[in-house]
């Protein structure tokens, strides 16, 4: 299943609550940097493609969502979600893959905990990764965040 918006939700879950999505990925097709047998996104490959064909490690900057857009979709949804007095308990990136792959996920990151402050401060902010990423400094200093 893949989301075809940059916020999606809320969602219940069982785990993190009332959840507000982030999708930082592209709409259209799963970009991840792992082929996960039981991903909530399917496998990326078609019939005749093998898995190792399709894993992406250095994808196209172009792919993702802008840093502003995001920001600007997140600022509306939790706007409208606040005015209807819906109280959301996570705000979770997540998605079409692995969120850690966008190249500027430490501003995504400010952004969103910005947000939050302003609009649902007693959210908790969820990431769902892999962790492949987290020795990556920038992605270490946005999950220490």
């Amino acid at each position: 299943m893949l989301f075809n918006e940059i916020i999606f939700g809320p969602i219940k879950s069982r785990r993190l609550g009332n959840s507000l999505g982030i999708n930082l990925l592209p709409l259209e097709t799963k970009l991840c940097n792992f082929e996960c047998l039981y991903c909530e996104c399917g496998w990326k490959h078609n019939k005749n493609d093998s898995v190792e064909s399709t894993v992406i490690l250095k994808p196209d900057h172009g792919m993702f969502h802008d840093r502003k857009e995001i920001c600007s979709a997140l600022r509306t949804s939790l706007q409208l979600l606040r005015e209807e007095g819906v109280k959301i308990d996570s705000i979770t990136f997540a998605g079409n893959g692995e969120p850690t792959m966008h190249p500027d996920f430490e501003g995504v990151m400010e952004d969103v905990i910005e947000m939050r402050n302003l609009y649902s401060s007693d959210s908790e902010i969820s990431v769902l990764s892999n962790s492949l990423l987290a020795s990556k400094p920038s992605v270490r200093r946005a999950l220490m965040n």
